[in-house]
Formats: structure tokens, C-alpha cells, sequence
């Protein structure tokens, strides 16, 4: 018996029912340490089952990624590379990131002082418009009633003026006998 038909062998129905719910258990993360190297190996085969191509083809790439080596210099550039964040191939300092989020949150918050400014002097500018047209607006139908009305005000106010003219009339008479103490003197 050659090794291929040992391995066809090997992938049989038990094997193959193993392997899956060491899968199950891999994909919901419950997995030991040592399952997950016997799935390493199984994927590490050349004859795989149809139903699990895609999962080796998963399995080697994390492989073949674990064997890369990292150079930090060459691993720092080619991960701000993807991410977009490099600047010459130097890594942003903590504080220019800082600055760079102030910046932008000071520009949020400029834009919204504004609108809030804008709202208050529209809603002020509302308000006035409408007492002015409260103001022009008739209040009565009948101009003679409107008549009777607006000179029973003003016979108020001109009695409230003659009052305050008598109280006026007062002080200027203490005022006159005040400077005519000061001339005694």
C-alpha cells in the first residue's frame, strides 16, 4: 500500500466527522491548544475533502502568515501603509494625533456654536417681527367703540399726569424756600 492510498485511507468517514467538530468547536472559539494544532496538520495535507477546501485554504494562509518574519521596520511601513496613516514612513506622534482631534472637534463645535447663535437671533427677530404686527393689528371692529376706549386711556394718563404735576408744583415750592435758606446764610 502506497502512502497516497494510506492517506485516502486516513480521510475517512470517521476522520473526516473528527475533524468537523474540531471545526465546530474552532469557529465558536472552545478549542484547545492541541485541537487546533491537529487541525493545523490535518490542513497542512494535499488530499483534502471538496467540503473542506476552502477551510485548508483559511488554515495555510494563516501558516504560511506565522512563518513570515517580522521585521518591525518593514512590518511598521507596509501596516501604515495599509492603514493610510504614514507620513514618509514615520508613524504619527501622539501628540499630533491629539492635535489633529482637537482641530477637528473644535471645528464641530465652532460649526455648532454657530448654528446655535444663528437660531437664537432668528428666533429674537421672529419674535420682535410678530409683536410689531400685534402692535399695527385693530383690536376693535366698531371705531366708535375703538374712540371710546382710547380716550378713556388717556383720561387715565391725564389724571395720573395732574397728580404727578400737583406732587411737581410741592417740590417746587420747597425747592424755592430751599434757596432762599441758602441766601440767609
Amino acid at each position: 500500500m502506497d502512502s497516497k492510498q494510506h492517506r485516502q485511507e486516513g480521510n475517512s468517514k470517521y476522520d473526516i466527522e473528527k475533524i468537523n467538530l474540531l471545526l465546530d468547536k474552532y469557529w465558536a472559539c472552545l478549542s484547545s491548544v492541541e485541537e487546533e494544532e491537529i487541525l493545523r496538520n490535518y490542513f497542512q495535507q494535499e488530499d483534502i475533502p471538496d467540503t473542506l477546501k476552502d477551510t485548508a485554504a483559511l488554515f495555510r494562509f494563516y501558516a504560511a502568515q506565522s512563518e513570515q518574519a517580522l521585521n518591525s521596520e518593514e512590518f511598521d511601513n507596509r501596516m501604515l501603509h495599509q492603514l493610510g496613516t504614514a507620513e514618509e514612513g514615520i508613524l504619527q506622534k501622539p501628540r499630533q494625533k491629539v492635535l489633529s482631534l482637537f482641530r477637528y472637534y473644535g471645528r464641530a463645535a465652532v460649526l455648532i456654536v454657530g448654528v446655535l447663535v444663528s437660531a437664537y437671533f432668528v428666533k429674537n427677530e421672529y419674535e420682535r417681527s410678530r409683536i410689531q404686527t400685534a402692535l399695527v393689528e385693530d383690536t376693535f371692529e366698531d371705531p366708535q367703540k375703538a374712540f371710546e376706549e382710547t380716550k378713556k386711556a388717556l383720561m387715565l394718563i391725564s389724571s395720573k399726569f395732574n397728580k404727578g404735576k400737583a406732587e411737581v408744583e410741592k417740590m417746587a415750592v420747597f425747592h424755592t424756600v430751599e434757596k432762599k435758606v441758602k441766601n440767609i446764610k
